[in-house]
């Protein structure tokens, strides 16, 4: 299979979009992000975000959003993984692992030291493919405020 991970173009917004509401009806959630959403936000000149976007052939199969941060206690830059997601159909096939593979060269190339993202305790696929790549959980809570 020939698998091809690449940053995310003005092109891919329509598909990518329809990969977030997936990822989201997995998840029994709603999603209100559309392309616009992902014109704006992700390519845009007060970007919030950037992503990579895994495609066979023309095909965007899968994707990973992510944006940059910081973490004062080791006083270094890192990226936060927002979104980590690859269609049912093309998992186990190594997708997951070229984006974040794709995350950590970026990572690097950027004079970053870590990644680091939220999984639901519910996706045990998820967490296995985590503890696959030798990611480390650690003891912190992720609270949630709406203001």
């Amino acid at each position: 299979m020939d698998i091809k991970v690449r940053a995310a173009t003005k092109k891919d917004a329509a598909a990518l979009a329809g990969l977030v509401r997936q990822l989201a009806e997995s998840e029994g959630k709603p999603s209100r992000f559309t392309r616009k959403d992902f014109i704006r936000d992700g390519l845009g000149h007060d970007r919030r975000f950037s992503a990579f976007v895994a495609t066979k052939g023309n095909l965007p199969i899968g994707y990973a959003a992510f944006h940059e941060g910081y973490d004062l206690e080791s006083v270094s830059k890192g990226l936060y993984l927002i979104d980590l997601f690859v269609r049912k159909e093309y998992r186990g096939q190594q997708v997951g692992t070229s984006l974040m593979k794709a995350l950590a060269e970026k990572c690097k190339s950027s004079g970053s030291q870590w990644i680091a993202w939220n999984v639901s305790k519910n996706n045990a696929d998820a967490i296995r493919f985590y503890e696959s790549m030798k990611a480390k959980k650690n003891d912190s809570l992720q609270y949630w405020m709406s203001v």
